[in-house]
This record gives C-alpha cells, structure tokens and sequence, in this order.
C-alpha cells in the first residue's frame, strides 16, 4: 500500500514543476521591451488622436463663434378670443376641439328669430319715414302753388289801387263845380279800399311764405327720420350677422366653453382660434445682441430637454429675425 501511493504521488510533483517553468517564461516575455516600430505606432495613433481633438475643438470655436443661442425662448402667436355679441341660444354649434378652420367660416349659430323680427319692424318703420317725406313734399307743392296765387293777388291788388289812385288825382285836379261831392268820397273810399286789400294780399303772401318754409322744415324732419330709420335697419341688419360668429382668421378651434343649446349673452368668451402662423419668441442676454439685427437668419432647431436657438451669420435657414425689442423678464403664460 505504501508503495503504491509513492508511485502515484510522483506524476504531482513533476506537473507542479512544469507550471512553475511555464510562469517563469511568461514573466520574462512580458517583461522584454517594446520594439521601435511598435512604439512609433503607439506615438502615431496617441498624436492622430490629439490632433482630430484640437481640430474638432478649434472648429467648433470657430463656428460656435457666429451664433447666439437660447433655451429660453417659446412659441408665440395672435390667439383670436371669441365672444358673442348678442345675446341668444346656440341652435347649431358647427366645430369641435382642434378642428382646423379657414377665415370667415362658421362657427356657431345662435337663434335668429328674434332679430328677424326687429329688423322686419325698422324696415316697416323705414318704409313709413318714406312716405311721410313723399307726403310732406305734396304739401309743399300745394302751399308752394297757393303762394303763388297769392303773389298774383297782390299784383291784382297793387293794380286796383294804382286806378284808384289815379280816379282820386283826376278829381280833385277837377274843377269841383264839374263833380258831385258823392264822387269824390267815392273815389277816396275806393282808394283806401284799395289800399287795404293790397296790405291785406301782402300778409296773406308773407303767411303763404312762412307756410313753405314751415314745410321744407318738415320735409327737412321727414328726411332726419327716414336717415334714422335707415339706421334702424342697419342695426337690425348688424345684430342678425351677430347671430352667425365666424372665424377671425384661419387656425385650430381651441378651448370651446360652449355646447349646444347654452343661453350666450354678449362678451361670454366661446372659443379660441390659434391661427397658422406662429412664430418663436427667444429671450437673449444682451451681451448676445451686440451683432445680432433684425433681417438675419435664424437656425431653430428643437432638442429634448433643450429649447430653440438661434444663429447670427451666414447659415442658411428659412427664418429670419422679424423684431428687436427691449424686456424684461419672462412673459407670463
């Protein structure tokens, strides 16, 4: 039994001795020194390395020197805030939430029957003005034609009393013995008659004066009632185009507050337009707008957990700087 386990204990020492020789020349291989080529190798990629470095380094100076950029900065727009201008109920509601609409497009109905009935009330009240100027235009002919005939009695009248006057003078230049005395006071009554209706032709053509002019006042009052009544009905006209509310401009419907069947009364705000056209609104430090200028181009780009910039110079985009103004701090919502 000894024996045997001498003989297999031998083959363990002689592989230990073969590992050890093994390390042994590992170590010295490992600790032979690198050859010329390689370390020229090792200096070459080592300086490749520092120059792409330098390079990259140096051209981004060179372009980051001709922008300015921002992360503050946010999409801005002219939101249109619709409100009714009548009051009324919604019959018919036209759009929805973000629904895209051209200008001038229907948004909403509000009743109408209320203001067709006021509008055909001032059309009938129009129509009424009118008449009382046609009217009060016959009158003025009448009163204008009654003048005249009073002008030509006052001619009749100035007539008669020129004959009278001339009956008078011829007797009493005559010789007195050759008249009755009856016929003197004839001629002299005929002459005050005479006398007294042309005074009396002349007032009566002064009334038929005061009566025209009264009458053109009138016509003057018809035709002020006939404008304000033509006013009525443009009123009426306007608030009816009220009850159908369009769309200011072309954009996305937004916060609708309104729905079918609600009671709108004016200034009740019922949706809001985002119009197409947006733009982008940066905030810069002002030592960044020292050769920055309305009209240059604008790089904007879009970066998660970044905002927009904006670069100055010769870069090719398709936004410009539109406005320069002075502010201060951020603008609220």
């Amino acid at each position: 039994m000894a024996g045997s386990n001498s003989e297999n204990g031998s083959p363990s020492h002689e592989d230990g001795a073969n590992r050890a020789e093994a390390t042994e020349g590992q170590e010295q291989e490992t600790s032979k020194p690198l050859s010329p080529a390689r370390k020229r190798l090792n200096a070459l990629i080592g300086g490749t390395v520092l120059l792409i470095c330098v390079a990259a380094g140096v051209a981004y100076w060179l372009h980051s020197r001709h922008y300015e950029s921002t992360d503050d900065a946010f999409i801005d727009s002219n939101q249109s805030q619709i409100a009714s201008q009548v009051n009324g109920r919604v019959v018919e509601l036209l759009v929805a939430d973000n629904q895209h609409v051209e200008k001038d497009q229907p948004l909403l109905q509000i009743d109408r029957r209320d203001f067709e009935v006021k509008l055909e009330q001032a059309e009938a009240q129009e129509a009424n003005a009118i008449a009382q100027v046609a009217q009060a235009r016959a009158d003025l002919l009448y009163q204008t034609a009654s003048l005249a005939q009073l002008t030509a009695q006052v001619r009749v009248a100035q007539a008669d009393l020129t004959q009278a006057k001339q009956d008078l003078t011829r007797y009493t230049g005559t010789d007195p013995a050759a008249i009755t005395r009856q016929q003197l006071e004839q001629s002299q009554a005929t002459t005050k008659s005479a006398l007294a209706k042309l005074d009396s032709a002349k007032e009566a053509v002064q009334a038929g004066e005061a009566q025209v002019a009264s009458q053109r006042t009138k016509i003057d009052a018809a035709q002020a009632s006939v404008r304000q009544n033509h006013a009525d009905v443009d009123n009426a006209k306007l608030q009816l185009s009220y009850t159908e509310v369009l769309a200011p401009q072309a954009g996305k419907v937004t916060r609708r507050t309104v729905n079918l069947g609600n009671y709108v009364t004016p200034g009740q705000a019922l949706v809001a337009i985002v119009p197409d056209e947006m733009w982008v609104t940066a905030n810069f430090k002002e030592t960044q707008l020292i050769h920055m200028s309305v009209g240059q181009r604008c790089h904007r780009r879009r970066v998660p957990g970044q905002g927009s910039s904006c670069a100055r110079g010769k870069s090719a985009t398709r936004d410009r700087v539109r406005l320069q103004q002075p502010a201060r701090g951020k603008r609220n919502g």
